[in-house]
């Protein structure tokens, strides 16, 4: 609400602010020029300031004077004409239309001594050429006496002369055949040099400041849309902020002509037909999303279909044809303005959260462009107390920032909403967290107890099903061949005494088999489920390797292969001098099914070496490696080498034929955080690699 108040407040105050700069700032009566003379000798332009030539000029219609013309030809005689104003309203011999040339002519007297003086021409229509005290200084277009002959040309300028003696004699040429309304339509402003190029700089940077700031909010908006395009008010708002942005560069100063200096008049024109005529219907889109209930749903279709004709009207003919038809459009938007004001009011009176904001703007806006559709007709250009020109750009600038406001803060109070509710449920959180602090405490305690007991029971079940599941799976071979022997013995197959000797080592062999298969299994189980408590102990790693070499070289060199130990090089960087943290029976258990199980399938003469290594990639672990020579692994074989009881015809998985060992080798390194992995060429060799933390410092 407070919003709304200062909202409503700063429109109030600019709106004065902006009727009040319209009328003449300086308390100075500002001279007027009278018959075709224009005395400017007790205004001095550096304290009073700039100075505009409104009043009666000479006027000669149908005639193209050149300064030589005044000065050799005394017969001339002048009528009068009002500047700035168009001389359809006047009435020569009869009564004068658009289309026609004639010769402006203006006697200035002033104070000013050999100074350099300005003045800004306005625009004119719609070509013309000047001259200052005999010197041609502008051309606009091309003058002719026919309409084949002239060539228009709106664009506003600036000339720069001496003043001499303090007298200056204008004399401005104008030809137009093509535009409803001839002559000069604005005022021209004398000052000196500087304050002439300080207002023109101004003015362009006003131009340019409405240009960007109304082309700038309103991406602002579509992209915002895009984004959420439940919010139609950001489409239609934004469409019409760019398009009244891009109308700003053709009215006024025309800022489009210092950037495209070559742009046709023509297709100017017509932009700022199209403008005003396309944004009519998409200002009342707008409109129609923030008071939906007021704006009739066939006024809109109206507007937009009269939009569609008067374009095409644009698209499709010249400026004299769709400028007649300009009047009726205009006419048609003060009916529209009448009847939004109406739908305001009606809004105010419901009470509509924003109404008064938005008819405040609404009734600026209007205002604005009221008063350019009156200029544009060439019905108001200038009183002595009040010099009316075309505002629409302050009324579109004004609009659009309001109007961004509005937008700005429905979704800031929808943003507030939703913190106001966060907030509110992070004090409910905090007063229910200490009310159930206590209980909760406890709750927690008791359920970390629940869940270590759950984890212990989980695995414990999961071991008792690994047990049971690897017993059925490798008891059934040898109980069935156990049986096969007892029963041959029982059934009396079996007399001699030296096969029944026989057959019993073979129970024998099956029992002591079945006695290491468990007691791997038991191990295997109790390694997974972490059962096992490691008894750690640091060793260096050189310690480590010679410890392994020393204990299995006897049992490699009676096999008949040969067994080599590849020392790191020493130094202060060798892994030889480091250490690791290992249970020393677990780890040499490691070992001994790798080496074994290489012992197994080396053949006789062949080589298991032993290294180690640092990673190169990671220095905070050592690598042991174990190649050996033999018959090597296949390749589709080598995914499964650590998998309980796999038994490939050339895998390296058996040990003692139980075909647990890796599988074991594999669960004591990981316990230790450390990892294993094998390559391996068939027929060629065969590397285990097995990688053990060292131990931090």
């Amino acid at each position: 609400m407070r919003a709304n108040k200062t909202l409503q407040y700063f429109l109030i105050i600019f709106i004065l602010i902006l009727i009040t700069g319209c009328t003449q700032a300086n308390q100075k009566k500002m001279p007027v020029a009278n018959q075709g003379k224009l005395d400017l000798s007790l205004w001095d332009l550096e304290k009073d300031g700039i100075v505009n030539l409104a009043g009666t000029w000479e006027f000669y219609w149908k005639q193209l004077v050149n300064p030589e013309g005044f000065s050799d030809n005394n017969s001339l005689k002048p009528e009068f004409i009002k500047v700035p104003d168009a001389w359809n309203k006047y009435t020569m011999d009869s009564k004068l239309i658009g289309d026609g040339f004639a010769t402006y002519r203006l006697l200035i007297t002033t104070n000013q001594r050999n100074e350099s003086l300005g003045l800004e021409i306005p625009k004119i229509s719609t070509a013309y050429r000047l001259w200052v005290n005999n010197e041609l200084l502008a051309t606009n277009g091309v003058v002719g006496k026919r309409a084949d002959k002239s060539i228009p040309q709106f664009r506003p300028n600036l000339v720069f002369f001496n003043s001499g003696q303090g007298n200056l004699e204008l004399i401005i040429q104008i030809s137009n055949f093509h535009h409803l309304h001839g002559g000069i339509l604005e005022n021209f402003n004398l000052g000196t040099e500087n304050q002439i190029k300080v207002i023109e700089n101004w003015h362009f940077a006003f131009d340019f400041f409405v240009f960007g700031s109304l082309f700038v909010v309103g991406i602002y908006h579509l992209i915002f849309y895009f984004y959420r395009r439940k919010e139609r008010s950001n489409l239609y708002f934004g469409t019409f902020s760019t398009m009244i942005g891009l109308r700003a560069l053709f009215v006024g100063k025309m800022f489009i002509f210092q950037l495209f200096p070559n742009l046709n008049w023509e297709t100017a024109l017509k932009v700022e037909y199209l403008t005003f005529y396309l944004g009519t219907p998409v200002f009342i889109l707008y409109l129609k999303s923030i008071l939906s209930r007021e704006i009739s749903i066939k006024v809109i279709q109206m507007a937009i279909v009269s939009a569609i004709i008067f374009s095409a009207l644009v698209l499709l003919n010249p400026v004299k044809v769709y400028g007649q038809y300009n009047v009726i459009y205009q006419i048609y938007i003060i009916i529209i303005i009448i009847y939004l004001l109406y739908t305001l009011v009606l809004a105010c009176l419901r009470k509509k959260e924003g109404a008064i904001a938005i008819g405040l703007a609404v009734v600026f806006f209007v205002s604005t462009i009221i008063n350019d559709i009156l200029y544009e007709s060439s019905l108001i250009y200038f009183s002595e107390s009040v010099a009316t020109i075309s505002v629409s750009s302050w009324g579109f600038l004004i609009f659009v920032f309001s109007q961004s406001i509005i937008l700005s803060r429905k979704f800031t109070r929808a943003f507030s909403r939703i913190e106001e509710m966060t907030v509110s449920l992070q004090q409910l959180n905090e007063s229910l967290e200490k009310k159930v602090l206590v209980r909760t405490i406890a709750l927690e305690n008791s359920n970390k107890k629940l869940e270590k007991a759950n984890q212990d029971l989980s695995k414990m079940e999961k071991s008792r099903t690994d047990l049971l599941t690897n017993i059925s799976h490798d008891l059934r071979s040898p109980m069935t061949s156990i049986l096969g022997y007892v029963n041959a013995i029982l059934d009396g197959l079996v007399e001699d005494p030296v096969q029944l000797e026989r057959y019993l080592k073979r129970i024998r062999e099956r029992i002591n088999g079945l006695n290491h298969l468990t007691q791997d299994l038991f191990d295997l189980t109790q390694l997974e489920s972490r059962k096992t408590n490691l008894d750690v102990q640091v060793m260096s790693v050189e310690m480590l390797m010679q410890n392994v070499y020393e204990k299995y070289l006897l049992d490699v060199q009676m096999a008949g292969i040969n067994f080599k130990l590849i020392s790191a090089n020493k130094g202060p960087n060798s892994p030889n001098c480091l250490s690791v943290e290992v249970d020393i029976d677990l780890i040499d258990r490691a070992f001994a099914n790798i080496i074994y199980n290489a012992i197994k399938h080396t053949p006789k003469g062949g080589t298991i070496t032993l290294e180690n290594y640092l990673n190169n990639m990671d220095n905070n672990e050592i690598i042991i490696k174990f190649t050996d020579n033999g018959l090597g692994i296949a390749t589709e074989d080598l995914p499964h080498v650590f998998n309980r009881f796999f038994t490939g015809s050339k895998s390296r998985t058996s040990s003692e034929g139980s075909g647990l060992g890796l599988s074991i080798t594999k669960e004591i390194v990981e316990y230790h955080n450390g990892r294993v992995w094998v390559t391996s060429k068939p027929g060629d060799k065969t590397t285990f690699y097995l990688s053990l933390p060292l131990r931090k410092a």
